[in-house]
Parts: C-alpha cells; sequence; structure tokens
C-alpha cells in the first residue's frame, strides 16, 4: 500500500463535510469528525499489526497552518 486516502475515503461519507479552507484537517475540532477520522487510522494500524508492512503514519494537518485556521475563524 503506497498511500491510504484518507481524505478520499472520508470524502465519501455524507456525516463528515469538509471545512472550504482546512478540509479535513479541522476534524480535530468536532468530535464525531474526530471520531471519524481516528477510525480510519485505527484500520491502518490494524493491518499494520497484522501484516507488519513498513508504516509512516502521518497526522491530518496538511491544511492546518496559520494563516488557514486564523481566516476560518
Amino acid at each position: 500500500m503506497g498511500e491510504g486516502a484518507i481524505i478520499e475515503r472520508l470524502r465519501r461519507n455524507p456525516a463528515t463535510p469538509f471545512d472550504g479552507t482546512l478540509l479535513n484537517s479541522a476534524f480535530v475540532y468536532d468530535p464525531l469528525k474526530r471520531e471519524a477520522l481516528a477510525s480510519l487510522y485505527r484500520g491502518y494500524i490494524a493491518i499494520g499489526r497484522t501484516h507488519r508492512p513498513p508504516m509512516l503514519l502521518t497526522a491530518a494537518t496538511w491544511r492546518a497552518n496559520a494563516e488557514n485556521i486564523a481566516s476560518t475563524g
């Protein structure tokens, strides 16, 4: 597996709409969205524990910079 496409999996769930600027980076502020994100990460961790591939997990913060966060209030 090269990339888990977390944002694409979240995009398919109508219960997790994205912030227009921060996309899924804003999920940390909403308990339900945070759980949706955490669930995906737990799934990838479970795969890693079972199959032991080399893995690199990164935070969903690629749009979370000072300017974007300030612009969203």
